[in-house]
């Protein structure tokens, strides 16, 4: 009988230490994975496109860890993408200089350059903003699994490793963007209906008749609400 309960206790305790072995790495393999995603952020934030595609391409882990971990990189290649061409657009000065006398003289009186970017920047803000928004729902962030997984992975994935963070902001730093362009277009199509109603001399815009004046000063106004 005490054989018995010997041979009980060993089997116990040999299943409680793979219990623990298991339990001890997969905490390592999680505390690896995050500190995995806290350097490619860091790269994010550097710019270091060069060290982030090198990291992205990467995956450390193994077994269901490497599923998310991948997922994860994918995700985030993604959005950085979506980012960074967003940046891009939106820091370009000439958005800023479409109603400039500068603009009025380099472009006026038809504006054909200034439409076509107006319109094709709006276009490429609007397509971003929409992709942008998309990458933050959570169907579109389990579609990067490659296989349905257990509850445990896609929790860890979905608020460890990408996070559920709030783009509201951003979505409305956008769109203030695409006002101030459909703003400046406002002026510009106005210039363009009474394109022989006003003329530049010393810096200024001038037109032939208040009214006209008062209407201009209206829609310039408008580009800063």
């Amino acid at each position: 009988m005490k054989k018995y309960w010997y041979i009980l206790l060993i089997i116990v305790l040999v299943i409680v230490g793979g219990v623990i072995y298991f339990v001890i790495s997969d905490l390592n393999k999680e505390k690896d994975l995050l500190n995995e995603m806290d350097s490619i952020y860091e790269l994010m934030e550097n710019n270091n496109q060069e060290e982030l595609t090198k990291k992205l391409s990467e995956v450390i882990s193994t077994g269901d860890y490497a599923i998310v971990e991948k997922a994860a990189k994918d995700y985030i290649k993604d959005l950085y993408e979506v980012t960074t061409n967003i940046a891009s657009i939106i820091s370009d000065d000439k958005i800023m200089t479409l109603t400039t006398y500068e603009n009025f003289e380099n472009d006026g009186p038809d504006f054909i350059e200034s439409k076509k970017y107006i319109e094709e920047t709006k276009e490429n803000l609007e397509n971003y903003k929409n992709l942008y928004a998309e990458l933050y729902t959570e169907e579109k962030e389990l579609s990067y699994l490659s296989k349905q997984l257990d509850e445990y992975y896609i929790d860890f994935y979905l608020n460890y490793l990408i996070g559920n963070q709030d783009n509201q902001e951003d979505i409305a730093n956008i769109e203030t963007i695409i006002n101030i362009l459909s703003a400046s277009e406002n002026v510009i199509d106005f210039l363009i209906d009474n394109k022989d109603a006003w003329k530049l001399n010393n810096n200024m815009i001038s037109f032939n008749s208040e009214e006209l004046s008062n209407q201009y000063n209206d829609l310039i106004l408008k580009i800063g609400e």
